[in-house]
């Protein structure tokens, strides 16, 4: 099964292990057809016991995790119709180590070289930061509450060639959904991260996919005062999904590469082929053509399985791009639009 890489950014109390303990319970239990699984039980079993802790109502604060200082990593698998589509890590590290002031070389350079390797990067953003009516208040609370993110981008983009594929996701969104909507969170996340929004600029090499914004919520009521409300997840699925669909690009064409270089291959073994077959001293190639026929055959057979692993590809990504038509907030070439827009450009 192929495997990917999910790193998840964001400061302490941004939300970032909440989000997942939802976010697997929520798919675990079936979603449109799709469900995770944690890889092994004792994974499942952590994961259970934090879970029933965050769904115990009574508890009222005592029910969310305690902030960690360890970078944490779970490995999963999104099936649909029970059938694997692709196993992810998920690291989620901790929001102390994004101030580099304070975080040693060896952890520092961990964070660059998992975000390398990443499908998506997710960077999780406090909706509570969104209250009230001043967007100017609203973009400084993002500003400082994000600031070692900024700083993280400019450190990691010195020596990095690009930045895979980013969602925000806008956590405790129940908290805020009265006080903004789309084109202000847009705003706020914009003129947060600069860097990253760079208009008229259609080639930016460094910044080579697309942006998302994914408002998310564990529940209406969750977050509030008390934090009795009921655990009712809204689109918590999405990043997942989001990030799944690019990992499935990117093997479509490492896939069509080697489907290309077997291809050169088996054309480079059919001309020997022929070539031995045409010789005047046919009797001495015998032995030599029928390896040339075992190696070209052999070279078909690997050719149609990659064939086939693509089309199921290609099959997995279409069937999630129905789901990602729930994101309206995509940042492309200089451009917003919704996903839908972005697949119509393609």
């Amino acid at each position: 099964m192929e495997k990917t890489k999910f790193t998840i950014l964001g400061m302490t109390g941004s939300g970032k292990t909440c989000y997942m303990l939802g976010m697997y319970y929520e798919v675990s239990a079936g979603m449109n057809g799709y469900t995770i699984v944690a890889d092994d039980r004792d994974t499942d079993h952590k994961l259970a016991q934090r879970y029933d802790m965050l769904n115990d109502k009574s508890r009222g604060r005592d029910r969310f995790p305690q902030a960690t200082d360890q970078v944490e990593s779970f490995l999963f698998n999104l099936q649909y119709a029970y059938e694997d589509i692709m196993q992810f890590e998920w690291l989620d590290y901790p929001g102390g180590i994004l101030d580099f002031r304070n975080t040693a070389d060896e952890s520092r350079e961990e964070l660059v070289k998992s975000v390398k390797e990443s499908s998506v990067l997710m960077v999780c953003i406090d909706g509570s930061d969104f209250c009230g009516n001043n967007i100017r208040s609203k973009i400084n609370k993002v500003r400082r509450s994000s600031g070692n993110i900024n700083r993280f981008f400019s450190e990691y983009m010195k020596n990095s060639d690009w930045l895979p594929p980013i969602a925000f996701v806008v956590t405790k969104y129940d908290l805020c959904c009265h006080d903004t909507n789309e084109e202000e969170i847009k705003d706020v996340i914009e003129e947060s991260f600069p860097g990253l929004f760079i208009k008229n600029d259609e080639d930016n090499e460094k910044i080579p996919f697309p942006i998302s914004i994914i408002p998310v919520s564990l529940g209406v009521g969750i977050e509030d005062d008390e934090s009795r409300g009921d655990l009712e997840p809204i689109n918590i699925q999405i990043p997942i999904f989001y990030g799944i669909w690019f990992s499935l690009v990117f093997k479509h064409y490492e896939y069509e590469a080697a489907q290309k270089y077997v291809s050169e291959e088996i054309e480079k073994l059919d001309s020997q082929k022929r070539d031995e077959e045409d010789s005047f001293f046919l009797w001495r190639s015998n032995d030599k053509i029928r390896k040339l026929r075992n190696d070209i055959e052999e070279g078909k057979s690997i050719l149609n399985e990659l064939k086939n692993i693509n089309r199921a590809m290609e099959k997995s990504r279409n069937k999630l791009d129905r789901e990602l038509s729930a994101i309206n907030m995509v940042y492309y070439k200089g451009k917003w639009g919704t996903w839908n827009d972005l697949e119509e450009a393609k």
